[in-house]
């Protein structure tokens, strides 16, 4: 259903175009005198749309490399495509923070289609509705959202909307959705809210959220099917936000690092939403939870249920903890939580919802086939009275109070689960009563107390060696699948992934580098099993290390002896190239698996520092031809001063010469763009 619908729009596209006029408009040598119909005869004013009559299926294009700047669409009727014309960088709405809305959709404007155009200093929405409609078929392609204040793209009660290929950057929220009573407060009509697809999305340090769906009343209509996938949501205070979503499909993202208030930070809040897959995501090093699964307010449906979350990564989550549910009166009951990789968690799994401060009785949920290892507090935590289950699981690593603490619950069911605890003599919590290994036995069903025997830890490996008690240990509950997709035969392993005989760990890389005195330009050639400051440059911090800085001028340095070293960096990443000092000559070291698949490096206008991971040294204007072609690159310079520039008489000169595997550099685009470093 979801394809046929996708496919109509863009056919309806493809059929208004063919009989459809192309307007052109251009800030710097257009006229409203002109008749907009050719790039010679340009308009000149945004004003210009507001008052024409369009018709249904015509195009108005803006000239790359210019600016309107104080100036807004209002829709004047549907069926229009807005883009970009010419050469260079795209066409600049700018708001000057003083404009409202960009673009005003209007009233009951359908078929409507955005890209290529940047959008900056809007104070309310870059693209928005201005009140509650019920109208569908929303693109919004390839734009970039830059320093909007408000949304940048905020759409209520629509159907049928593509949001792709777009940046987002210091935004106050990138993307909402809100499903919402219409003014006489009835529900909005038939299949509003319904078929919304957001992908291959990067968003990038905003205010709030990266993406927000909410549906805003109970035991109404819900949003629905929508699919959310490819995107990178990073550096914001929560990557996603969905509330009163049913029968939706989150898959393929990344959600990480959004930890910038103190305020429900968190990888993805999950509130009120039944009947949806998440599957094939990393989250990794977000605030309180890595995803919050809850419902207690009037407006919300409630309850959680028969929701699928498999084959994701949940690390980093060193605050609170990595999957919770938790804050609802009315339960969660269904939900199944398989194939997933915890690890680096302070606690991986929490089930704690309450009702008035007492544990809710109707919390049935399973948790089967995951691999939990090395959590700083307690593996898994049940602090309801419901039925959760947990089996088939790996639980190790903890190295914290208990493995699992099941304070409130007696009807918590374990069985046929690996348990192998740092501490061993305290792996379970049950009503205040503190379990050895024979103790938590008693209430336990075939629990294995033995190291699993994964292949490297230090390197996140959690295939099994030969040998793990884990192989043929699970009980079968219909599983057909491990995280890989590998299929599970005969009796399964317990844990996330299924033992292979003919699996060949990858081979180790030793990378070596010489720092001189001084500055020196660094990233990562391989990539190390830990990207932790203190684990990466261990041998450097005693006697040599002066500072660490990246492009945004963040800093690891050491402070004094009461304070020691301060990170305000964070975690070290393979995408981003640093500056680092160092007090005398020496060669560092680093231990990794190669640097796989190509590199996507988004660069923001004015200089940045670009890493170079490649295998081999290459001639430096062969690696940045895309960004020479594109028109965005200035200038680049390395860490001995030499200079890759143009010159209006001889062209390119490159007095770099290569660029060498494991170094960085200073680059230069004249706006925002996206590198990709082929392999």
């Amino acid at each position: 259903m979801q394809r046929t619908l996708y496919l109509s729009l863009f056919t309806f596209f493809l059929t208004i175009n063919s009989f459809a006029t192309n307007y052109y408009i251009s800030s710097s040598g257009g006229s409203n005198n002109n008749d907009g119909l050719s790039p010679e005869t340009a308009w000149e004013t945004l004003s210009k749309i507001n008052s024409y009559s369009f018709d249904g299926g015509d195009s108005i294009l803006f000239k790359r490399g210019d600016t309107w700047v104080g100036e807004s669409i209002k829709i004047p009727r549907d069926s229009l495509n807005f883009s970009a014309y010419g050469f260079g960088a795209k066409p600049v709405f700018d708001g000057n923070n003083s404009v409202d809305m960009l673009v005003n959709l209007g009233n009951w404007m359908d078929y409507l289609s955005f890209s290529y155009i940047k959008f900056t200093g809007a104070t309310s929405g870059a693209i928005k509705d201005p009140w509650i409609s019920t109208t569908s078929n929303i693109i919004v392609d390839s734009c970039d959202f830059i320093n909007n204040s408000g949304a940048a793209i905020y759409l209520i009660n629509r159907k049928n909307v593509r949001i792709s290929n777009n940046y987002f950057t210091d935004n106050r929220n990138p993307i909402i959705f809100e499903l919402k009573l219409d003014t006489d407060h009835l529900p909005p009509g038939e299949g509003a809210g319904d078929s919304i697809w957001i992908f291959n999305n990067t968003i990038y340090d905003n205010g709030v959220t990266g993406i927000s769906l909410y549906s805003n009343y109970k035991w109404h209509q819900a949003i629905r099917y929508v699919e959310i996938y490819n995107n990178v949501s990073t550096h914001n205070t929560a990557g996603l936000y969905i509330q009163g979503v049913y029968d939706s499909k989150i898959y393929n993202n990344i959600f990480s690092n959004n930890t910038k208030t103190n305020f429900e930070t968190y990888g993805v809040g999950w509130a009120s939403s039944s009947r949806c897959e998440f599957y094939n995501n990393v989250i990794q090093n977000n605030g309180n939870a890595g995803i919050d699964v809850f419902g207690d307010n009037d407006i919300y449906y409630y309850h959680c249920d028969s929701n699928l979350f498999y084959n994701n990564i949940f690390s980093g989550h060193a605050d609170v903890c990595a999957f919770r549910f938790g804050g609802t009166t009315d339960g969660h009951y269904g939900n199944k939580v398989y194939n997933n990789l915890f690890y680096d968690n302070k606690t991986h799994i929490v089930s704690n919802s309450v009702s008035g401060g007492d544990p809710v009785t109707h919390c049935s949920n399973i948790f089967f086939n995951n691999t939990l290892f090395n959590s700083s507090s307690y593996s898994v935590v049940d602090g309801t009275k419901g039925k959760n289950k947990f089996l088939n699981n790996i639980i190790s690593g903890n190295k914290g109070s208990y493995a699992v603490d099941a304070y409130h619950n007696d009807s918590l069911q374990l069985y046929n689960n690996i348990i192998y605890s740092q501490t061993p003599t305290n792996v379970g919590y049950v009503d205040s009563a503190l379990m050895t290994y024979e103790d938590f036995a008693a209430i336990t069903n075939n629990t294995i107390y033995a190291d699993p025997l994964f292949i490297d830890t230090l390197f996140n490996n959690f295939r099994l060696k030969q040998g793990s008690p884990a192989i043929n240990a699970g009980a079968d509950i219909g599983l057909t699948r491990d995280f890989f997709g590998k299929v599970r035969d005969g009796l399964p392993d317990i844990g996330a992934i299924e033992y292979e005989t003919a699996y060949v760990p990858p081979a180790k890389d030793t990378f070596v580098v010489r720092f001189n005195p001084g500055w020196n330009y660094f990233s990562f050639r391989v990539v190390p099993g830990n990207m932790n400051f203190n684990f990466v440059f261990d041998t450097l911090t005693n006697d040599n290390l002066v500072k660490i800085m990246d492009q945004e001028g963040n800093a690891i340095e050491y402070l004094s002896d009461e304070e020691g070293w301060v990170n305000n960096i964070g975690e070290l990443s393979v995408t981003q190239g640093y500056k680092i000092k160092v007090a005398k000559t020496c060669d560092f070291t680093t231990v990794g698996l190669p640097v796989e698949g190509n590199l996507s490096v988004n660069l923001s206008e004015g200089w940045n520092i670009l890493p170079y991971n490649k295998l081999s040294p290459q001639d430096a204007l062969t690696v940045l031809k895309a960004l020479r072609d594109k028109g965005c690159l200035v200038e680049v310079r390395d860490d001995a001063a030499n200079r890759l520039y143009y010159d209006s008489t001889s062209g390119w000169v490159n007095n770099i010469g290569n660029f060498i595997p494991g170094k960085a550099y200073d680059i230069k685009v004249n706006r925002d763009c996206e590198f990709v470093l082929l392999r």
